[in-house]
């Protein structure tokens, strides 16, 4: 009872206690995500993450959109302790009132470059456009996994999040969308049981969806030991210069 107490409050009040739980309600506490936030840390490099004795296995997802909502792409890490780290966030928004929609062609690029310089050979997403989304990403050499976001997909990636939360093993960027749409979140039960995590209607919830899935994907990126560079004996030395003599020898030579 404690540890369903602990995970999922409402449940344990409706579960346990056998007492009503208002059908909506706030998901995320705002004071859980102020105290995630990176003050003034508006992205990460590589170089802050690499200092230690292991290199992070870096994590990129992303929610596709292109008329109404914003495409959002962001990359984590995990930490030796556990601690999952957001290390870069872009979201491109389409102009509704000049009616102009998002180019996934010109996306996908923009993409490619933070894929490359991040070194990462594949990148989680939504489901929607994804063959086409495949297509372009295949170009530029890299792959997309899909994933499916049906309400109960989406209630357990933001089941890991909000866990993280709780227990102080996660790192945000401070951006104000960051913080915007993961305080905005609502809970909303069913009559038989069912849970739903969206924002309220008319608003939206694609930063907190590349976020929660993200999460997801980077709890399972355990980082690996740096390679360790081994000192040449001082014979292996001469072998490298006799080798060096040998090859100025024969180009004097042709």
């Amino acid at each position: 009872l404690m540890k369903l107490q602990q995970e999922d409050p409402d449940a344990f009040i409706r579960e346990s206690l056998a007492r009503f739980v208002t059908a909506i309600s706030g998901f995320i506490p705002p004071d859980l995500v102020t105290k995630a936030t990176q003050v003034r840390v508006k992205e990460r490099t590589k170089s802050m993450n690499e200092t230690g004795a292991t290199l992070p296995m870096y994590i990129g997802a992303m929610d596709p959109a292109f008329r109404h909502d914003s495409f959002a792409f962001s990359i984590f890490h995990m930490e030796p302790d556990g601690t999952v780290v957001q290390d870069v966030l872009r979201t491109w928004t389409p102009d509704k009132k000049l009616k102009i929609t998002l180019d996934p062609q010109i996306i996908i690029a923009e993409i490619a470059q933070l894929v490359r310089q991040w070194s990462l050979t594949f990148v989680f997403s939504d489901q929607y456009q994804l063959e086409a989304l495949q297509q372009l990403a295949q170009q530029h050499g890299f792959t997309i996994i899909g994933n499916d976001f049906t309400g109960k997909s989406k209630a357990k990636m933001y089941g890991s999040l909000i866990q993280l939360l709780r227990t102080n093993k996660i790192r945000l960027l401070d951006i104000p969308v960051v913080y915007q749409q993961l305080t905005q979140l609502q809970k909303k039960l069913n009559a038989m049981g069912g849970v739903s995590i969206a924002a309220p209607q008319g608003r939206h919830d694609d930063v907190a969806s590349v976020i929660a899935l993200g999460c997801t994907a980077a709890l399972q990126a355990y980082p690996v030991p740096k390679p360790v560079e081994t000192k040449k004996t001082l014979f292996q030395e001469g072998l490298d210069c006799i080798a060096r003599k040998q090859a100025t020898a024969d180009e004097a030579w042709i």
